[in-house]
Parts: C-alpha cells; sequence; structure tokens
C-alpha cells in the first residue's frame, strides 16, 4: 500500500488550525457570563394579591428581580409600621440560553395588618453592581376583622421580656423547667430567639452538647409576640426534652444561633447562657430488688399469637410498654423459661411522641417461641417497675399468664433421597486451534485512518462541551443551595466517617459516637434540605417516608441513629465489635441512601 506525505501534510496543518480555533473558543465560552452580566437589563417590581384586608387576615407581597445577573441579594424592605412579617420565602430560576444567562428571583412576604385605615407599603431596594433599583409603593385599605388586630399572643406582653433584652434587633435565651431533678425524669430545655426584624434565609440553630443527658427534640415550635425597650419582636420557641443519665450537677453548655447576611447587613452568631441542672439519684428506700432504671409513668400488657397451635410452629410473644417518659430507654424485660417451649432471640421497637410537650410513646419487645411438647403452656405474668417522679414513688405494673393451647404436630418434612451420580470432568483432550486470516493486510494506513487523529478531532469539541459543563454547575451551585447541599452530602459524610474511624482507633468512645451520629444526620438532613438539628426521630421517619423512601430503609436509618445515640449515652460503653459492627452498618446505609432518586 502506498503512503501520501503530501495529504498527511495537510491534514496535520488543518488539525492544528482547528485545535488553535477550539482554544480560543473556550476562552470565550470561560469569560461569557461575565460579559453577559455587564449588560443591563433588569427589573425589580412589587405587587400584592389584594388591595384590601381584614386585620384578621393576611397580604402577601411578592418582590420580583428579573434580569441578567448572577448572585442576586436580599432586598432591603421599607419601614412597615402598619404590618407584621410573619413569613417569607424565596424562589428563583436560572437559564443559560443562547448564551445569555439570565435570572428570575420572586422575594414573598406575609404580612398581617395592625391597625385600621389606609396603610402604606414603601419602596423596596436592591443594588445590583453599583446600581440601586426600587419598587413603586403600594397602599392597602385595612378593615375591621373579626378579631382584633395582633399586638401580643395570650399571655405574652412586655413583662414577659427577659431581662437583658433592651432594644437590640436579635436575642437569645434559654432555661429549663426544672432546675432540681431525678436522674431519668424529663426535663424541658426551651430556646428562645427574639427578632425585631425579618430575615431572607433561616438561621440555623446549633443545639447545646447534651452531655450527662439524653435529648429529644419536641414539636411544634411556639411562635408569639411581645415587646420589650419600645420594640416589638417575635419570639420563636424550640423546646427539647432532656432525660439525665448521671447524678450530680450537671451543666448544658451554651446554644448557639447563625444568622445569615445579607446585602446591607453582615451575619452574626448569638449564644445563650449555660444553664445547670441538680440531678439527685433515685431514692434507694422501697426500690424493688427487679427495679432496672425505667422512670415515668407507665402500663403495660402482653399477647401471644396464636393462642392455639401445633408442635414446631411458633409462637411470637409480645410486651409492650406505653405511657409518658423516656420509653426508648425502658429495659428488655426478663423473659421467662417456659417448660416445653424453646425460645428465641428477641428484638425491640420503639415509638416516641410529644404531646403538650411530655415525652411518652410506646416500646414494644418481641421473642419467638417453638412449642415442642403438646398440651397447655402457661407463660408467666410479666412485670415492670418503675419510679414515678410526680408522686416520688416505685410502682408495679404487671400483666396477666397468657395461656397457649398446643396440639401435636405432623412429623416434619422427610429429606428427599435416591441414588444420584455426579459427573465430574477429568480432562480435554481437545484443543481449539485458531483460524489463519485468509490473507495478509498490510500494515500501513492512512493518517486520517488512525485512532489519534480522530481522538484529536474530537479533543476540542469535547473541551467545548466540558467548558460549558462546567459553567453551568458553577452556576446552579452558586443559585440552588439545595443542590449544593445535597451534591456535597456523600462527600461530608464519608469525611466524618473517617474522623469517626479514627475516633474508634484511639479508643475515644464519645468522639467516634458524636462523629458518626454527625455522619448520618447530616447526610440526611442535607438530602432532604432541613436543618440538621431540627430533626428527631418521629421527624426524620416522616420526612424520609414523604420522599416515598422505602419503610424498611427508614426504619433502619432510624435504628441505627438510636443505636448511636443510645452508645453515647449509655454507662456503660459497648464493645470495640460491635462498635466497628455500627460504623459499618451507617457507612453501607449511606451507600443505599445514595443510590435512591430524592
Amino acid at each position: 500500500m502506498t503512503r501520501h506525505p503530501t495529504s498527511s501534510l495537510r491534514a496535520c496543518k488543518f488539525l492544528c488550525a482547528l485545535c488553535v480555533f477550539a482554544v480560543l473558543l473556550v476562552g470565550q465560552v470561560g469569560n461569557l457570563p461575565y460579559s453577559v452580566l455587564a449588560q443591563d437589563n433588569i427589573t425589580f417590581t412589587a405587587s400584592v394579591d389584594r388591595a384590601t384586608v381584614p386585620t384578621d387576615g393576611y397580604v402577601q407581597l411578592t418582590l420580583s428581580l428579573q434580569g441578567q445577573v448572577n448572585n442576586v441579594p436580599a432586598p432591603e424592605l421599607p419601614p412597615m409600621d402598619g404590618f407584621y412579617v410573619v413569613g417569607s420565602s424565596r424562589s428563583q430560576q436560572f437559564s443559560f440560553v443562547n448564551g445569555a444567562f439570565s435570572a428570575s428571583v420572586s422575594f414573598v412576604y406575609r404580612l398581617q395588618p395592625l391597625a385600621v385605615g389606609q396603610q402604606t407599603i414603601g419602596p423596596a431596594r436592591v443594588t445590583i453592581n453599583g446600581q440601586t433599583y426600587e419598587t413603586q409603593p403600594i397602599t392597602i385599605e385595612v378593615t375591621e376583622g373579626a378579631a382584633p388586630a395582633p399586638t401580643a399572643a395570650p399571655g405574652q406582653s412586655s413583662t414577659n421580656a427577659p431581662e437583658g433584652l433592651s432594644g437590640q434587633t436579635f436575642y437569645v435565651e434559654a432555661e429549663v423547667d426544672k432546675p432540681i431533678a431525678y436522674l431519668g425524669e424529663q426535663v424541658t430545655y426551651t430556646f428562645r430567639f427574639y427578632q425585631a426584624r425579618e430575615l431572607m434565609d433561616s438561621p440555623h440553630y446549633g443545639a447545646p452538647q447534651w452531655t450527662g443527658f439524653w435529648a429529644e427534640r419536641m414539636e411544634p415550635q411556639n411562635q408569639y409576640l411581645t415587646s420589650a425597650g419600645g420594640v416589638n419582636y417575635r419570639v420563636t420557641e424550640l423546646k427539647t426534652a432532656i432525660f439525665p443519665v448521671v447524678t450530680g450537677e450537671q451543666t448544658i453548655g451554651p446554644a448557639t444561633l447563625e444568622i445569615p447576611g445579607g446585602f446591607f447587613q453582615s451575619g452574626q452568631t448569638l449564644q445563650t447562657q449555660p444553664v445547670t441542672v441538680q440531678v439527685q439519684p433515685l431514692p434507694t428506700a422501697g426500690q424493688p430488688a427487679d427495679f432496672s432504671g425505667a422512670v415515668g409513668r407507665y402500663t403495660v400488657r402482653a399477647a401471644a399469637e396464636p393462642l392455639e397451635t401445633h408442635v414446631n410452629e411458633p409462637v411470637n410473644v409480645y410486651f409492650e410498654v406505653s405511657g409518658t417518659g423516656n420509653v426508648s430507654a425502658v429495659p428488655e424485660p426478663a423473659w421467662p423459661d417456659v417448660p416445653g417451649m424453646r425460645a428465641y432471640d428477641a428484638h425491640s421497637t420503639s415509638n416516641t411522641t410529644s404531646n403538650n410537650y411530655v415525652v411518652g410513646g410506646n416500646k414494644r419487645f418481641e421473642r419467638l417461641y417453638i412449642p415442642e411438647q403438646a398440651g397447655e403452656h402457661t407463660i408467666p405474668p410479666f412485670t415492670l417497675s418503675y419510679f414515678d417522679p410526680i408522686s416520688q414513688t416505685y410502682r408495679m405494673a404487671s400483666t396477666e399468664p397468657i395461656v397457649v393451647a398446643v396440639a401435636p404436630g405432623a412429623a416434619g418434612p422427610v429429606a428427599p433421597g435416591g441414588n444420584s451420580q455426579d459427573v465430574t470432568l477429568l480432562g480435554s483432550d481437545i484443543r481449539h486451534i485458531k483460524a489463519a486470516p485468509p490473507e495478509l493486510e498490510d500494515e500501513s494506513r492512512w493518517v486520517i485512518q488512525s485512532v489519534g487523529f480522530w481522538a484529536a478531532w474530537v479533543a476540542p469539541l469535547l473541551m467545548v462541551v466540558g467548558a460549558f459543563v462546567i459553567q453551568w454547575q458553577r452556576h446552579r451551585l452558586q443559585g440552588d443551595p439545595a443542590y449544593a447541599r445535597r451534591r456535597r452530602a456523600r462527600k461530608q459524610a464519608h469525611r466524618r466517617l473517617k474522623a469517626a474511624r479514627q475516633a474508634l482507633d484511639a479508643g475515644n468512645s464519645d468522639g467516634f459516637y458524636g462523629e458518626l451520629t454527625r455522619a448520618l444526620i447530616t447526610y440526611v438532613a442535607d438530602k432532604l434540605n432541613v436543618p440538621a438539628a431540627g430533626l428527631t426521630f418521629d421527624g426524620l421517619r416522616e420526612q424520609l417516608a414523604n420522599r416515598e423512601i422505602p419503610a424498611d430503609l427508614v426504619e433502619q436509618v432510624s435504628d441505627a441513629w438510636q443505636e448511636s445515640e443510645q452508645g453515647r449515652f449509655a454507662p456503660v460503653g459497648a464493645s470495640r465489635e460491635a462498635q466497628q459492627a455500627l460504623l459499618e452498618r451507617i457507612a453501607d446505609l449511606i451507600v443505599t441512601l445514595e443510590g435512591l432518586k430524592w
């Protein structure tokens, strides 16, 4: 086969010119958004959903910004003495069409009138690239409603404001309802956030370290109005049920609140004062011999299914504890030995609830029994001894005996038999011979027939596409915080799992369980785009169920979180093998969750 040097040279020259063009094009793509953003094509408008509203109604104010702008700052709201901002939200949409990057952002405020008559919403402002844009004022007619205009919530007035609150824009405080409590008794920790103006983005609550306590967040959040120093405040309360697990004086460290900044304001971090709880040991006088640490008010029940069965057929025996208190910490009962029945390991499930900020729920224990003899078998009563902190006495709850009637069973299945012969391959004497090619070929090729030639053609095009993808990804990460959280969730979880392994190797049990819990819960919170500090066991199940996560996977996540929390506050630490197994289980859960569609 004959080569053509002239044709090869021409192809190489054309390829070089194409590469230079691609490099220049990639450079222009990298600079494209910035040159487009320099164009001044921005509109900023205000609108309301109604022109007349009663004092017990609401009006929705929408500030809309559209134009070729990348980062959209929060607008500056005008003074609105005749309205109270009860809520706000933000929605945004970005597009990149025909080389033009544009944004459409809406800031929505829910306003409640404070006085009858004509009320004016002044101009809102936003500054972009040094230029200020302003909306037109809006007049709304406020009529008398069925209920009076809000000034303060029932039972709340300026006398309820803390001593340290004297006109600040933001303020936080924390307190407990019981400075003295028994071991295992519920103490309600309340965090309050006072705000004199609205925020465009939600602040981030950082719960204190619950060292020496078992903690359970309670819902719902409570909100009301109050005033201090001539300033009106909206107050948001977060309540957490804490159960002491260590006696003596226990100090709860500061809680923090990170307030996001805006274009005109810088962010700040507030923190509360530490709170002290004196934890008393449970009294020894009158303590039952079988008492195992349950504190609260409980009732118990037991059941077996089925009550009529045959030999070698399983019977499920249930023992359930219900009431108020830390039901998750109720210990497993002393399972009785039933003559003529073989027992297997038990397992438990718990459901925690909060009624009027009092934690309770139920915990169910289940064990499998296999009857080996026919006749009536009696399962003795179950008992639970617990300490009632309200009456400060020990009480006992018990169940009735359970009778299971067992009939003779059929003979067990016989394993299939018969003669069979296994065929074993001893060897093979056949070797396949590769056929010779029909003809010999010349190895010389044209330049355009080589893989390198076409790879050089494709590479510049891939560079152009890659530049577009990188720019699009960068703008989406900047403009969509929820998307950015989901993208970074797995990487951050792996970093925390690595820290948990290091803590495990160092023998730091507290650090191990702390990093392990944060790895799982922060990952789930990032995927759900919710604050990690606001998640509870029940809230986690509800959030995952709403995303149509399989029920068995939801229970696995909840059980892993609960086991990690129990290990963190248990008086006796788990073995290294159990800790390593929990670490691997949570790592596998994160891998499984990552494969789902959120």
